[in-house]
């Protein structure tokens, strides 16, 4: 295996896992909104085949800001590194997300980060349960990937974030939290926080 170049080495990896399951649910009530594929399942199913073929998987923080009160947005470069020739490497850039009030937000966000790095380089594959999808007829809310892009927007926009999003929902939207937000609506409210019309709103409370 030592004349293995890193391509080949994940290309091995790739032959051999080829699909994994989305396994965590994100629920409102007895309503499953969204499933993901988890960090802990993606190192689950591939840690024994990248350690197989000689593959290390190096993580390095490269960028980190906080925004808001629950937001952190973290840059990670990813080295996929040839054991036997550790100048041999394939190296990504992944954004991760963390949404939490406390310490974990940055923890969270790497292994976002991670996980959909490991996802893409080895182009697997994920899917829900057929057995397990929700009734048609009731909508989905935004998912947390939306609710960060909103935060985003707000952010670029130098609009107080948890401020403007709560009276989108409240004054607009009618809704008591963002994350409760159809995902119907949420090209309307990435609209309306462009028009500057939710910092219009937050203004008149």
């Amino acid at each position: 295996m030592g004349d293995l170049t890193i391509e080949q080495r994940l290309l091995n990896v790739m032959k051999s896992v080829k699909y994994i399951q989305k396994d965590k649910e994100f629920r409102k009530g007895d309503r499953v909104l969204y499933r993901v594929v988890s960090h802990d399942t993606v190192i689950r199913e591939t840690r024994p085949y990248f350690i197989e073929q000689g593959v290390l998987v190096v993580p390095t923080v490269i960028r980190h800001e906080r925004i808001g009160s629950n937001l952190t947005i973290i840059t990670v470069s990813i080295e996929f590194i040839n054991v036997d020739k550790t100048d041999d490497k394939i190296k990504v850039e992944y954004v991760g997300y963390g949404v939490d009030a406390s310490d974990k937000g940055p923890g969270k966000a790497i292994s976002y980060a991670v996980r959909y790095a490991i996802l893409k380089v080895l182009c697997l594959e994920t899917g829900d349960d057929p057995e397990n999808d929700t009734d048609d007829a009731m909508e989905e809310t935004i998912t947390d990937e939306q609710e960060i892009n909103l935060r985003e927007i707000c952010d670029s926009k130098n609009f107080p974030i948890d401020k403007t999003l709560d009276a989108l929902a409240n004054k607009i939207f009618q809704i008591k939290n963002i994350s409760d937000l159809p995902q119907s609506k949420f090209k309307d409210a990435q609209k309306l926080l462009m028009e500057k019309r939710a910092n219009d709103a937050t203004a008149q409370r």
